[in-house]
């Protein structure tokens, strides 16, 4: 039980560094800094031209919006597209080979469910909980080492 709770682990740990590292190579972080900057700005612009009631301004700026929000959908399509190809895969893979695990909590762990009352208490966790729960922050922990979140 121990032995796939730790394979999980690494297997999930190792799968956000890769995405973290997908991200670090194909997402040029200068460019996406200009981008959300320039969102930001006109944004910002935006909201001062409904103060004053421009519309003809407000047209214009929410067009240089869109298109700076463009160029960083442009930057990021590339690298998520591979990440989900990726998870997609080892999720499937995962799933299969640990579908039946159980892996037992010190803790009261709530959990929700469909039937009357919704959430439970549990002390084990699933597979897909505990890929969660490894997942979540180890992505966080391998993106603020390497710099690839936030632009």
């Amino acid at each position: 039980m121990m032995t796939g709770m730790i394979e999980i682990l690494v297997y999930s740990l190792g799968i956000s560094l890769l995405i973290a590292i997908l991200y670090k190579v194909l997402i040029n972080p200068t460019e996406a800094r200009k981008a959300k900057s320039d969102m930001e700005y006109h944004k910002e612009r935006i909201k001062k031209a409904r103060k004053s009631g421009n519309t003809e301004e407000i047209n214009k700026l929410t067009a240089e919006s869109m298109k700076a929000s463009q160029k960083q959908l442009s930057l990021t399509a590339k690298p998520l597209m591979i990440s989900l190809l990726i998870f997609w895969a080892f999720f499937a893979w995962i799933g299969g080979t640990y579908g039946d695990l159980l892996i037992p909590t010190p803790f009261w762990t709530p959990l929700l469910n469909w039937e009357f009352p919704f959430v439970f208490l549990t002390t084990t966790l699933t597979w897909y909980w505990w890929y969660i729960v490894v997942t979540i922050p180890g992505s966080m922990i391998f993106r603020k080492l390497l710099g690839t979140y936030p632009y």
